[in-house]
Formats: structure tokens, C-alpha cells, sequence
């Protein structure tokens, strides 16, 4: 396929070639029509200006015939590089048009696993909070605790040091009345 492209294309800058070439070849032949009337009005400067003037005008068709010729294979080669490109975008489509559908697929799939792992990771962070509430709680326990063993500590020595201060406030009574007995 390529190579038919590219033989079409030296086929059309064969024919762009010929048609410059005749066109080269038919202003190359012809002669520049000088009016002889003009001619006898002009001195020899006027002379050769109306000359320059006229070849002047012949080379301006010359180009514009080149041109337009141009122009005219210029479209063709838009044309043919037209259908060149939608002939390789069908083959490519046909190609890789199977490929892409896949790919496509396997995007999607990929879409529902990223999304499922999202929801994972939410339902993870919920967990991770509630753990960090709970270890925060357990913190609090533990604290109170030891703040509950410190009180009990503090009231069973105030209860040893009651209890001591009745067994001598009972001993000062027994000596008061050991003493007043005597």
C-alpha cells in the first residue's frame, strides 16, 4: 500500500514537471509583440522602456501561468494525501481498533479495583480512628488507675495513721486513768 502511494506521488510531480516544462517551452517560443506604431512615438530610451514594459508583462503571465499550475497540482497532492491519511486511519482503526476495545476493558477494571481499594482505605482510616479513640480511653484508664491505687495507698496509710493515733490517744486514756486512779 505504501509504495502505490508513493509511486502515485512521483506520477503526479512527473506531471507537475511536464506541465511547467510546456509551459516553459510555449512562453520560452513566443515573441514579444512590439507595436510598431507605439514604437515610431518613443525615442531610443522611451524604446527600450517600452520593450523592458512588454517583456516585463510577458515574464507576469509566465508566472501566472506557473503558478495557476501549481496551484492546480497542489490540489491534487491535498487530494491524494487526503485519502491516503482516511485509507491508513481505517487500516489503523481495523488494526488496532480490537487492541484499544481491550485496553479500554482493562481500564475499567482497573477503575473498579482503584475504587474498591479507595473504600478499602476510608474503612481502614475508620478503623484506624476508632483504635486511636480506644487507645486514648485506655490511656485515660490507665491513668485513673494509678491515680486510684495512689488514693488507695494515701487512705490505708491515714487508716494506719488513725488507727495508730487511737492506740495512743487509748494509751493516753489508760495512763489518765491509771494516773488519777493513783
Amino acid at each position: 500500500f505504501p509504495c502505490a502511494g508513493r509511486l502515485s506521488m512521483a506520477a503526479d510531480v512527473a506531471k507537475l514537471c511536464a506541465s511547467l516544462d510546456k509551459i516553459f517551452k510555449t512562453f520560452s517560443t513566443q515573441e514579444i509583440q512590439l507595436d510598431p506604431k507605439e514604437m515610431k512615438t518613443f525615442r531610443e530610451r522611451g524604446t527600450m522602456q517600452y520593450i523592458e514594459q512588454k517583456f516585463q508583462a510577458h515574464l507576469q503571465r509566465a508566472r501566472a501561468a506557473f503558478l495557476q499550475e501549481f496551484r492546480n497540482h497542489a490540489v491534487v497532492v491535498e487530494t491524494e494525501v487526503r485519502k491516503i491519511r482516511e485509507e491508513m486511519t481505517e487500516k489503523m482503526e481495523d488494526k488496532y481498533g480490537k487492541m484499544l476495545g481491550e485496553l479500554r476493558e482493562s481500564v475499567m477494571g482497573t477503575e473498579g479495583l482503584v475504587q474498591a481499594q479507595k473504600a478499602e482505605i476510608s474503612q481502614l482510616k475508620g478503623v484506624v480512628a476508632a483504635q486511636e479513640t480506644y487507645m486514648t480511653a485506655a490511656k485515660h484508664k490507665e491513668h485513673l488507675e494509678g491515680l486510684n491505687q495512689s488514693l488507695e495507698k494515701q487512705l490505708e496509710n491515714a487508716r494506719d495513721e488513725i488507727a495508730d493515733l487511737k492506740h495512743q490517744l487509748a494509751c493516753r486514756e489508760e495512763m489518765l486513768r491509771q494516773g488519777t486512779h493513783d
